[in-house]
């Protein structure tokens, strides 16, 4: 009978260092995550600036909104885009669309001036890639500007520099070199049809 009370305080002395090790551990654990955690996010810690937090929240709640609502006063602005590179111009398409642009895609400059011929909309904004196999992309801002002289433009290039097109007899508004950021183009496409608007 004795024995088996050792046993069992034993085992009951086992079982408790047991669940004081798995406390331990979990405690350990939590305590490593926040301190990752705020290491991380200096930020985010609640505890200590709660203040700092909010106004941090709010500022960039605020230039969200700021942000999205100077896009928006251009939405449903027609943009047509011209790349023979299918990739990129599917990429600028859908970064356009996401913006809330009505844009017209086309990998030949030749199927753009077709449909411009032939198209009731007025687009204000053209985004074309330089370097061509038909006809380099200041060629074409010539061409729509014959039928359109008020579309603006944008000329996009990883081949040639700004001092480059700056020497060329045709002008663009504005020239973006590749690679560039999404933000940057949509920021300077926004920029270029404000300044159409004052």
């Amino acid at each position: 009978m004795q024995l088996l009370l050792i046993l069992g305080c034993g085992w009951l002395v086992l079982f408790v260092f047991s669940l004081a090790m798995a406390a331990a551990n979990n405690r350990y654990a939590v305590e490593t995550t926040g301190a990752d955690f705020q290491f991380s996010n200096p930020a985010l810690d609640l505890a200590e600036e709660p203040n700092g937090v909010r106004e941090t929240v709010a500022n960039r709640l605020q230039t969200i909104i700021s942000s999205r609502s100077s896009r928006r006063s251009h939405a449903g602005e027609t943009i047509y885009v011209v790349d023979d590179d299918p990739d990129i111009l599917n990429l600028i398409k859908e970064v356009l669309v996401a913006e809330g642009f009505d844009v017209h895609p086309f990998t030949n400059p030749e199927e753009a001036l077709e449909d411009l011929a032939h198209t009731d909309s007025r687009p204000r904004m053209l985004l074309t890639d330089f370097c061509m196999q038909e006809m380099n992309g200041l060629d074409l801002i010539s061409k729509v500007r014959s039928t359109r002289p008020d579309i603006k433009s944008i000329v996009i290039s990883g081949v040639v520099d700004q001092d480059l097109i700056n020497q060329m007899p045709e002008k663009s508004d504005r020239f973006l070199s590749k690679p560039f950021a999404i933000s940057n183009l949509v920021s300077t496409l926004n920029e270029t049809l404000a300044e159409a608007n004052n």
